[in-house]
């Protein structure tokens, strides 16, 4: 990804005009391993479009820390709380890696709507999407028992096996480590592991 165009030309094909205007709203940023971008309860001025490296998306759950996302290059994440209510988020976000990433300014983008319609139609059109990906993301993991829970993740996020720590995997996957650990290795052992 060249720019955070290449993310939005995905949903929405934006004129001269309206990248002009959105342009000043982007940074470029670089940020450590193990930093977090967005905590629970802190507002946030920001949603993130990652361009190189891994991010995930937790909160605390029965005093358990609960990976509710995992994202990769090309992918796009912020609190949607945050985003459509201002209210303070309910999960944080944390980098698996150091990363490179466009910091887009909620507000500033949000103020655009009212004078670009092309941008405005981009924002709904980025919130539905998040919504509905959440929705089918975890639908797809539901009635499937760990092995193929496991399989699933492999296909749906090829390569982050390898870029991301079991535990966070393990309770992405409703999984206990161990359970991950004991699949993972009868899968090595049995197949190739892309």
């Amino acid at each position: 990804m060249h720019s955070p165009f290449d993310f939005f030309d995905r949903f929405l094909v934006l004129t001269e005009e309206s990248r002009a205007l959105v342009d000043p709203t982007i940074d470029l940023v670089s940020a450590a391993k193990g930093e977090m971008l967005i905590k629970v309860g802190q507002p946030s001025e920001y949603m993130y479009i990652i361009k190189k490296g891994v991010a995930r998306g937790f909160a605390w759950e029965d005093g358990l820390d609960k990976t509710f996302t995992l994202w990769a290059e090309n992918y796009a994440f912020g609190d949607i709380t945050n985003y459509i209510t201002n209210f303070p988020p309910i999960k944080s976000y944390e980098l698996l890696e150091d990363s490179e990433l466009y910091r887009i300014n909620i507000s500033r983008f949000r103020e655009l709507f009212s004078v670009n319609i092309e941008l405005a139609t981009l924002g709904r059109i980025l919130i539905e999407k998040h919504i509905v990906n959440q929705v089918l993301s975890r639908r797809l993991y539901v009635n499937k028992d760990s092995r193929e829970r496991f399989e699933l993740f492999l296909s749906e996020k090829p390569g982050l096996i390898h870029r991301v720590k079991f535990k966070d995997i393990a309770s992405f996957l409703d999984m206990s480590p161990e359970t991950f650990t004991r699949i993972h290795t009868r899968w090595v052992k049995n197949n190739y592991l892309p």
